[in-house]
């Protein structure tokens, strides 16, 4: 599970490195390597530095999260970042140094063209262009949100196990083929511990789980159920002729001992699914078709508190390990990260403002950087795409990439206006500074997403094809969108 890091993490890592090599391609190609390095870590440094920690108390707020797995990719996200931010400022200097004297014409920039290169580049014209579309850009932003809203409360939470396996599978093909014709694919083990040998061979015994199984079978959705109850009802219908078809356990204990040991002097194959060798446990097994899993595991839970409020004292009821447990989990996980995205969203907030003293600023950079979340919403419900443990991190990692991008080419602006420069021409300057950076990484994490399209799991199938779209979705946000709010009002 925490796999999905790498893609977040090695993005940011990627994305501070091609920081750090445009400044330094920036710098005068005639100073000393010294110097050089000097002025792009006054470029680089507090945004990297503003990224880092704005996108590390993202990741540390999931540390709250009561699910081990959301709990343990936050903590381990917050470590990677810290540990990426120390090796970039740090060790990773020396090996970039090395580099560039190694390959010395990968910075060299011809310092006479510079500036008509700046005037003519891409991202100039993309400035100018998003400093006159302004209002279009607040419209379509705002518009945005409400499909998005709708769609939010219409997220498909229907978690199956047989859609985590690729239709042309062979094995996907059998439990469909077993869910159709042979009751169902979801079979689970309840277990009813006595706590001492021979203890399930005992009237009362049989007849509390006897009820359960009645209880069990009452619920419509369980296509079958056996126990070891209902086996010595079987046995005592066929040793009293019964052909009614009742099944009624035997009233005299010199009877139900009689099939214990007819049951152990014919070694029944089946029986080792009924209980174990000592008969201190037996099993109540439960069969029902291809369900909802909110609908399977809230079915399992209620049969077992019904089992655990008949037994008799002393009984311990417990549900076998199974497919339930990994359904339930996913459930948790899922369940986990939606429920942790306000806390998350609300300590980016609080993080941003601090270090730009300005909640207006913060409050719009992380507004667009929610862009992606509404057409991630949006794209999921259209198709129906199954949220899963694996589908809803999609969220998680783009909102990182989105924030980290957007904080970059704010903290940088901030810093150039606060050195005297007019807001608009700091806004096109940063995205000549910024912009190239963000593009290289935005382009390699959606070439990455697209790969997946050809794995096999369709999960991971939805996630490459989702991660894609919302990670072309941040590139607009931050580079059109975001300067077009920034732009001072004319």
């Amino acid at each position: 599970y925490n796999l999905l890091l790498l893609p977040l993490l090695g993005a940011i890592n990627l994305t501070m490195l091609t920081h750090q090599l445009i400044a330094l391609r920036k710098t005068d190609a005639g100073l000393p390597m010294d110097e050089r390095f000097a002025t792009m870590l006054r470029v680089v440094f507090r945004p990297s530095m503003f990224a880092a920690i704005t996108t590390a108390i993202g990741l540390g707020s999931l540390a709250v999260s009561g699910v081990s797995q959301v709990r343990d990719f936050g903590i381990s996200g917050m470590i990677g970042i810290g540990v990426i931010f120390a090796w970039n400022f740090g060790p990773g200097l020396s090996f970039l140094r090395l580099g560039c004297r190694a390959w010395p014409s990968g910075i060299r920039l011809a310092s006479n063209d510079l500036r008509q290169q700046q005037i003519d580049s891409l991202f100039h014209r993309l400035g100018q262009a998003a400093m006159a579309k302004r209002w279009p850009a607040l419209v379509a932003t705002t518009t945005l949100l409400l499909p998005a809203l709708f769609a939010a409360g219409h997220l498909n939470l229907d978690i199956r196990a047989v859609r985590f396996l690729s239709p042309e599978s062979p094995t996907r093909k059998m439990a469909e083929m077993m869910d159709a014709r042979m009751g169902g694919i979801n079979i689970v083990q309840l277990d009813f511990d006595t706590g001492k040998p021979n203890g399930i061979n005992q009237l009362e015994f049989l007849r509390k789980m006897q009820s359960v199984q009645d209880f069990a079978e009452g619920k419509v959705r369980f296509s079958s159920t056996y126990s070891y109850a209902s086996l010595m009802a079987m046995m005592n219908g066929i040793w009293t002729g019964d052909e009614s078809g009742e099944l009624s356990l035997p009233s005299n204990p010199l009877t139900l001992n009689l099939f214990v040991l007819a049951l152990k002097a014919t070694n029944y194959p089946f029986l080792q699914a009924l209980c174990d060798e000592t008969n201190q446990k037996a099993h109540l097994v439960l069969r029902t078709t291809d369900l909802p899993s909110g609908e399977f595991v809230s079915l399992l839970k209620s049969v077992e508190q019904f089992a655990k409020d008949t037994m008799p004292e002393g009984v311990t009821v417990s549900a076998k390990a199974g497919l339930h447990t990994i359904l339930q989990a996913d459930r948790e996980i899922v369940a986990a990260q939606l429920g942790s995205l306000v806390i998350t969203i609300t300590a980016m907030l609080a993080a941003m403002t601090v270090l730009w003293h300005s909640l207006k600023l913060a409050a719009v950079s992380l507004g667009i950087s929610l862009v992606p979340l509404a057409v991630l919403a949006v794209l999921a419900a259209s198709f129906e795409v199954p949220l899963n443990s694996v589908t809803v991190m999609v969220a998680a990692l783009v909102l990182g990439i989105s924030i980290d991008d957007a904080v970059h080419l704010v903290t940088h602006w901030v810093q150039l206006k606060k050195q005297g420069v007019e807001p608009a021409k700091a806004l096109v300057e940063s995205l000549e500074a910024k912009g190239p950076a963000i593009l290289c990484t935005s382009l390699i994490l959606i070439g990455f997403s697209v790969s997946l399209l050809w794995i096999s799991f369709p999960p991971v199938q939805d996630f490459g094809w989702l991660s894609a779209a919302a990670y072309t979705a941040a590139l607009a946000a931050v580079l059109f969108a975001l300067p077009s709010l920034l732009a001072p009002r004319r």
